[in-house]
């Protein structure tokens, strides 16, 4: 294995940031974080998950590390699907899209541990999973990258990489010769007509194919070659009110605090998770801005649970595209 691979375990607080103790581990679920803010890398959501979140995922990975924040043995909040199968028997990888990061690797080291999981657990790619096969309430488009072939890696060229890995047919980091070529030297090699095509490409780059292939897609901005999976059902749209909402006395009530609650809660920031609606109650009180002030600390906002201007561009350009 090349990835290099921390620990960095978040507490665990059933009912608050999970399920608990208890995962069967007979599956792996496949996410991507949604937010691209430079910086939001693996580091960075895994001091977040330590800070205890009210979502929670096993790994995080980006293009230069995987970070583990939770055993195998407990079931995170990741797979929309309450005390469904995904929340607590899969383990969630999420891959990081930070713009300051380089995403085709980040898809790599995704495969890359995805495999290493799977082997752990016994299972294969039979048992690998999106985010949006579990969400069968709101159809989440995730991992959204990946399901639309960002880069020329769609779903199956994804699986088929993880196979790869399994199989062994990725070098390992020692069997490599000391002056093995780079992935970008033979994507340039690629471009240049060397290597041939099909088939002979194939056979010419061997075990490095998928990764070589990949990274020519991306350089010539070619679209993806697997086929194209279905559009995502069109999401809901949120009535998202102008102003400044804040904790007041008397409190702020009313449809334009619903629409704030149910579009927070539409990307897992609840209010109250558990309460009824989810603490959707069309009242601007402390658990709606606990749940403001999480997601402007996920999207590098100014985290003072206060609903403003720039926390509704930011909601708005995630609940409403």
């Amino acid at each position: 294995m090349t990835l290099k691979i921390s620990k960095q375990l978040a507490p665990v607080k059933p009912v608050v940031n999970c399920f608990g103790y208890g995962n069967k581990a007979d599956s792996v679920t496949i996410h991507q974080t949604g937010n691209t803010n430079k910086g939001a890398n693996a580091k960075m959501h895994a001091k977040l998950q330590s800070r205890v979140y009210g979502a929670s995922w096993h790994w995080q990975v980006d293009d230069v590390e995987a970070i583990q924040s939770f055993e195998h043995k407990v079931s995170c909040y990741h797979a929309s699907d309450g005390r469904g199968p995904g929340n607590l028997n899969s383990i969630a990888i999420e891959g990081c899209i930070n713009v300051d990061g380089d995403y085709v690797k980040t898809v790599h080291n995704m495969a890359e541990l995805a495999a290493k999981v799977l082997k752990e657990i016994g299972k294969d790619t039979n048992r690998l999973f999106q985010h949006n096969d579990f969400d069968t309430k709101y159809h989440k488009n995730c991992p959204a990258q990946i399901r639309a072939g960002k880069d020329g890696i769609g779903w199956a060229l994804f699986v088929q990489m993880v196979k790869d890995n399994m199989k062994g047919s990725v070098v390992a980091e020692s069997a490599k010769p000391p002056i093995a070529k780079t992935i970008d030297q033979l994507a340039n090699e690629v471009i240049a007509g060397k290597h041939g095509s099909g088939d002979v490409r194939k056979k010419a780059l061997g075990s490095q194919f998928v990764a070589v292939q990949a990274r020519v897609n991306q350089l010539i901005g070619a679209k993806p070659v697997n086929k194209p999976l279905a559009p995502a059902p069109v999401k809901k749209k949120y009535s998202l009110p102008n102003g400044v909402y804040r904790v007041s006395n008397p409190m702020r009530h009313g449809n334009d605090v619903l629409q704030i609650q149910l579009a927070l809660s539409s990307i897992y920031f609840y209010p109250n998770k558990g309460a009824k609606n989810n603490g959707c109650d069309s009242w601007y009180g402390f658990d709606t801005a606990n749940a403001v002030k999480r997601f402007q600390l996920m999207y590098g906002l100014v985290a003072d649970g206060v609903y403003g201007p720039a926390t509704a561009k930011k909601l708005d350009s995630i609940v409403n595209k």
